[in-house]
Parts: C-alpha cells; structure tokens; sequence
C-alpha cells in the first residue's frame, strides 16, 4: 500500500568564496536576517486501495532560509566579530510526497529560484567583482532528508487496511488481512572580506519569474557568475545590455530620423529606378528597414539615456568611479563588436581598447543595477 509523508529538507547553498585569480583572498557573506516564506503544494495521489478515486488537498510548503555565524573574540576575550559560513542554509518543511525523489521535483525549481535571487543579493554587497562572481549553487551530495507520515492521509491508509470480510462470486466466504513491511537505508554526511547581508529585498529577487523581463536578466546574470571563462561571461552580460536596448526602448528619450512623408518619398524614388523587380523589391524592403529603426540619436547616446533613465549614472569600479557616458559605453560596444565580428583577439592585443577582464567588471556592476532596477520597478 503506497503512503504519503511530510518530508523536510535542509539542503546547504555554496558558492566559490576564492578570488578568480588565486586562492589567497575569500569574499564570505552572510544573510543578517532569516526570510521565511509559504508556496501552496497542491496534492493529487490516488486512495489507498482505489486508484480511480483521487486523494486531493493542499498544504503549504515552508522555506526558511538563513546564514549560520562563528562567534570570534580577539586576544582580552571581547567579542571581535562574527564570521559567517561559507554556505548558506536553506531548510524546506511541509513537503508531502510519496518519495524523496518526487518531494526534491516539488521544490527543485524554487531551490534554483533561491540560489539566482542569493546570488544578486551578493552581487549587490560586493564592492570588488574583479576579484569576486560568485554564484550560489545548491549541494546535491549534502542533502539531509526527515520524513514523517502524513496525517490525513495516513489515516485513510489505516482505515484502507483494516480487515474486511465477503463473499465472493464463488459464494466463499473470504477474510482480507493488510500487511506490509518496508527497510530502508540512509546515510548522509555533511562538512562544513565577510558581512552580513540586508534581506529585505532578497524576495524581489526571487519571484524574477513573475516578469519575463527580470527572467531573462537573472538567468543570463546567473551564467555569466562563478568560474565561467571571461569571454563567456562578456558574452552572457552584454547579452543583458542588448536585451534592454529593445525592452526600454522608451527611456532613450530619441526621435525617429525619418519622417512618413520622407520614407513616402525614398521609396517613391526606388520605384523609378530601373532594376529588375527582384532587386528592386530586395532594395525596397532593406531600405525600408533601415529608415523605420534610424533614430537621431547613435547606439551610444541612446543607451545612456536609458541606464540616466534606470538612475544608473556612475558607481565606483573597485575604488575607481565609473561614469556612464558615450565615451563609456563606446568602449563597451566597440569591444563587444570586435568579439562577435571573430576579431577579439585583435581587440584585447589594442592598447586603445578595454581589455575584455575590464569589461566584465564593468558590465557586472552594470547589469547588477539594472537588475536592481527592473525588480523593484
């Protein structure tokens, strides 16, 4: 007979607290505050003994999310500070499955979900991402599972096994007795610049699924952290860039260059000339293109405006300010188009160009903001 339980979970969340370059310096935070929240978990499973009737309820699943502290005190035994672990935790309670298994598929999205809205949240209190990408991953081989039976099922299980007596088509008289008897097996074994973090927007960051825009942001941001190598990381933050140059197109404050009665008059023109049709309509349909995109404003200009717009003007590049201009952005473009034209290596080898590691720390504080903006609009 198959049962249910109420499984809870305590799963650790790690991330590379080592500098990119060398394992010499560490980057350890620690959320100051534990976030708790509800997510409804709808329960379908069929009834003991009657697998075409259906079990159906819903119960709440509890996160808990929190950092432990070692407590250091320095040589008089005053307290000097508190070091957080180089691991989050993260226990899950009110889980109701039939398995391990099928309890981990109910919450597996919503680990990740944590672990992308961690990682912001580091990104956001990290003063030097040249050194420091984190990216926090949850540790499959040190999960720790408890279990209990789930009450209001369990007792239509005890109710499904008592014994039952009939006749059957025979005219027998038959006296039905359940038994059951299970062994399982576990083990689990689990090893273990710092601060602590503000949590107060820690649950903008994690519900980025609720907007297709912060969704589209968080994963690229999310890829682009850890140990990735650089130039996949360039490519993954100025993906980000490109994104928004479309999605908030309004906030470059520009004016299209042509107006109706211009492209009225320029496609007039190419009606006259004498081409066959089909170069003549290929003509007609790239120029027409080109007219309804130009604006009067270039690339540069009009990406500025939109990150003026995001309040995004300048911050502090690991102590050097970063101002967001035309000259600033160009360098970002310039690099970029070196790298998707199959030119970067002639672009890193420019003494007048940012090298692509500087570039990256540059788009990471960038891209940060922008997700900063985009959640809390």
């Amino acid at each position: 007979m198959k049962h249910l339980y109420s499984f809870t979970l305590s799963i650790p969340l790690i991330y590379n607290t080592c500098d990119l370059r060398s394992d010499e310096g560490e980057l350890v935070l620690g959320l100051a505050d534990s976030v708790d929240w509800d997510e409804p978990c709808p329960i379908d499973f069929p009834y003991p003994m009657e697998e075409n009737k259906r079990y159906l309820a819903t119960e709440k699943i509890h996160f808990h999310v929190f950092s432990k502290f070692t407590e250091c005190y320095s040589d008089d035994g005053t307290l000097s500070h508190q070091m957080p672990e180089k691991y989050f935790n993260c226990i899950i309670t009110g889980i109701v499955s039939a398995s391990e298994k099928s309890a981990y598929a109910l919450v597996e999205d919503s680990v990740i979900k944590i672990c992308k809205a961690l990682s912001v949240l580091i990104s956001c209190n990290n003063c030097n991402k040249q050194g420091y990408q984190p990216r926090v991953e949850p540790d499959d081989q040190h999960m720790e599972w408890s279990k209990e039976k789930y009450a209001p099922y369990e007792a239509l299980v005890e109710q499904a096994a008592q014994p039952r007596e009939y006749i059957d088509e025979n005219g027998n008289r038959v006296f039905c007795v359940y038994a059951e008897s299970g062994l399982e097996i576990g083990c689990s074994v689990h090893h273990t610049i710092f601060g602590k973090m503000n949590t107060e927007h820690f649950l903008d960051y994690y519900h980025y699924d609720k907007s297709p825009v912060l969704n589209h942001i968080m994963d690229e941001y999310y890829v682009a952290l850890g140990r990735e190598t650089i130039t996949s990381k360039f490519f993954h933050l100025f993906a980000i860039i490109e994104y928004i140059e479309k999605e908030y197109a309004d906030l470059a404050d520009t004016q299209m260059f042509f107006n109706d009665e211009e492209k009225q008059q320029v496609m007039e023109c190419l009606e006259r000339l004498n081409l066959p049709k089909e170069k003549r309509e290929r003509l007609r349909c790239s120029v027409k293109g080109v007219m309804s995109r130009a604006t009067r404003l270039g690339r540069e200009e009009k990406l500025v405006n939109i990150l003026h717009n995001m309040g995004i003007q300048e911050f502090s590049d690991c102590g050097t300010p970063f101002v967001v201009n035309k000259s600033s952005i160009r360098e970002l473009t310039t690099l970029r188009n070196s790298f998707f034209h199959g030119d970067g290596r002639k672009a890193e080898e420019n003494p007048d160009r940012i090298s692509v590691e500087t570039a990256v720390a540059r788009l990471m504080y960038l891209c940060e903001k922008i997700i900063v903006y985009v959640a809390r609009a």
